[in-house]
């Protein structure tokens, strides 16, 4: 396909216009075909960390189209910058859709759950209007802090399912209420009391979640929890004042237009039956199940722990401009040529005068350049005497004069060397050849001091490393604040435990089955921060079912009932609640798949199936097979001289 040089760039001699050009110099820029050319652009620190990509692609464009070069010739812009801003582009404009598919899911949902016309549409009308609330509570907030595309966007999902999931909470237990005898402002307020501490503890879960992203190193990470430290408590408060207050204005009109919708939904027909069948199977067979459960995690934390995950922009870019012109510039001039790898060092005494090398100098530095050469890995290195890849003589560079050594020396003092190497810069093999590159700059002296390694593959194994830290530290402080907060008002120490445990179970799994999916089975990428995206979501949002399960069998422990009867109740009166408001959560976190970028596609399909995995199989079978196992002692708190409302007793069946 016809490039930017076109036959203007086949026809001209580079050496002799406008002024004598190395040959060096013209195979670094141009094809050998003449039908690509390539041009490299630097910012100054003034234009900022984010500089305008769309600017740059339109002058390159406009200037095209001014220079009267060859009919189908094309420009294209792209580097790490561009392919970053392209993705996000491409992933911002993929909202709407996602949004629309969301909101129809969560509609259909709605109604088979509540059976009636008018509770579907009241739930989603607070829970839109959550959302503009929130949306200018986010936009108030970013005029003080960095905000993301993707802060709006996940802001938007958790919303939906969180919101959707208290609704349907509260309503199923006023609907309880009422089959149980009470006035209909009787049980609006009982459910909302009962209920309400179930959100109330799910909600401070998701708080903790989100608030531990504020400490993260990683630039990405905070706006996250910006989204939902600023939606969930919104949305909460939705939920506990605008519901209650319908319920309490419409009473059972609230459920109008529908197909009996005031009856026993929870224990009659099919799902009532099945839910009856899932918990006396996890009462015969609890031993089994936990074993079951535990033998599966082992392959998937085999498989997550054996796959090498990516940052890279280009495995992870959809179709676009940046991502076509890099294969434009990896196919002729190697990777290298967008994504190098970059030493830079101090000269030392003698080495650099008035802004020029000095004969000791350029010895310095061709020793140098020969010694990074010589590492394996490398394929090549510039450097002031190196500036194509060979030597230079005196004379040459002397002729080249200053334009050509500012690439390479400034004014200060400072020296480049640009190291190309062998293999993908997102590759093992490239990080090894870093590290060996490393060694060389630590052992060097004699001419350049302080010299640091840098460029596309540091700055990702850096990255990484960053990440790996920043995750660890993320679950340890979710952990210990969700375990303490639940310990002091569930009033036990196992139940937080299993609680945090069986979150990084459906993790690993989902994790899992996304690395089998995309990578085994697409031939795709795994981005490197998907476990992380996943846990702190599912560290927060996982939790409401164990929550809105557990509450339920305390409450019913508390009523007579014994350990046995009430974790059986429990997973029937909660069932259809956790199983519908899984789905919901999966299906508006999962539209993320429907996007044409990779990494949302990912980040959908991974949380998707790591809420439906969390509310079905793990909630309703693994955690009931571990109540009934432990009975009494789920309960169990060591006194530590602490006071509060205990379970007056709990039966030992």
């Amino acid at each position: 396909m016809p490039r930017v040089a076109g036959t203007f760039a086949a026809a001209a001699d580079w050496r002799r216009f406008p002024l004598p050009v190395p040959g060096d110099a013209v195979a670094r820029l141009i094809s050998d075909d003449g039908k690509s050319a390539l041009a490299s652009v630097s910012y100054t620190d003034k234009i900022g960390a984010d500089p305008d990509v769309e600017w740059l692609r339109d002058t390159a464009r406009e200037l095209l189209a001014d220079s009267g070069a060859a009919k189908g010739a094309q420009v294209h812009v792209t580097g790490e910058l561009a392919l970053i801003h392209d993705t996000y582009e491409k992933a911002e404009a993929d909202n709407s859709l996602m949004e629309s598919v969301a909101y129809v899911i969560i509609f259909v949902i709605l109604l088979v759950f509540f059976r009636a016309l008018v509770p579907a549409i009241l739930t989603l009308a607070v829970i839109g209007l959550s959302m503009n609330v929130s949306q200018a509570a986010l936009h108030a907030l970013g005029e003080q802090v960095t905000l993301t595309q993707f802060t709006v966007t996940i802001m938007t999902f958790v919303m939906l399912g969180a919101g959707v999931d208290y609704s349907m909470l509260l309503s199923s237990r006023y609907r309880q209420e009422r089959l149980a005898g009470r006035a209909p402002r009787d049980a609006a307020v009982h459910a909302t009391v009962h209920a309400g501490e179930s959100m109330l503890l799910a909600a401070g879960a998701v708080a903790l979640a989100f608030g531990a992203t504020l400490l993260s190193p990683v630039d990405w990470i905070p706006p996250l929890g910006y989204g939902g430290l600023i939606g969930i408590p919104i949305v909460l408060a939705a939920a506990l004042t605008l519901t209650p207050c319908l319920l309490v204005l419409l009473g059972d009109r609230f459920f109008a237009v529908g197909r009996a919708p005031l009856s026993d939904l929870e224990h009659t027909g099919a799902m009532g039956q099945h839910l009856r069948r899932t918990a006396e199977f996890a009462r015969r067979r609890k031993g089994w199940i936990v074993v079951a459960f535990l033998a599966a995690t082992i392959p998937f934390a085999l498989l997550v722990a054996g796959n090498r995950s990516t940052s890279d922009p280009v495995a992870l870019s959809p179709a676009t401009d940046s991502r076509e012109g890099f294969e434009t510039v990896a196919g002729v001039w190697g990777d290298a040529a967008v994504m190098p790898t970059i030493a830079v060092g101090r000269a030392g005494p003698g080495v650099v005068r008035d802004g020029e090398l000095t004969a000791e100098g350029r010895q310095a530095v061709s020793r140098l350049t020969e010694r990074l050469n010589a590492v394996p890995g490398v394929a090549s290195v510039d450097s002031a005497t190196h500036p194509f890849g060979r030597r230079w003589s005196d004379g040459q560079l002397a002729d080249a004069g200053r334009p050509l050594l500012d690439d390479y020396v400034s004014r200060d003092g400072t020296l480049r060397f640009v190291v190309a190497l062998d293999d993908d810069p997102y590759a093992k093999e490239a990080v090894a050849t870093v590290t060996r590159l490393e060694r060389v700059a630590d052992q060097q002296g004699g001419g350049v001091a302080e010299l640091e390694v840098g460029g596309t593959t540091q700055v990702d194994r850096q990255y990484g490393d960053a990440l790996s830290s920043s995750f660890w530290q993320m679950v340890a402080l979710v952990s210990v604040g969700v375990f303490v907060m639940l310990m002091f008002t569930l009033r036990s120490l196992l139940v937080p435990l299993r609680l945090i445990a069986t979150i990084m179970l459906s993790n690993v799994w989902a994790v899992g089955l996304t690395v089998l999916i995309f990578h085994h089975w697409r031939g795709e990428a795994i981005i490197d921060d998907l476990p992380i995206f996943l846990t702190v979501l599912m560290m927060g949002l996982g939790m409401d079912y164990e929550i809105f399960l557990v509450t339920r069998v305390r409450d019913l422990l508390r009523s007579g009932l014994s350990q046995e009867e009430a974790t059986m109740r429990a997973v029937v009166d909660t069932g259809r609640v956790i199983n519908a408001a899984g789905l919901v959560m999966a299906g508006s976190l999962g539209t993320m798949a429907l996007s044409s970028t990779l990494m949302l596609q990912e980040y959908g399909a991974g949380l998707g199936l790591a809420v439906l995995l969390d509310a079905t199989v793990i909630r309703m079978l693994f955690v009931p097979a571990t109540l009934l196992l432990l009975r009494k002692y789920n309960w169990w708190l060591p006194g530590f001289g602490v006071r509060g409302r205990r379970l007056d007793k709990v039966p030992a069946g």
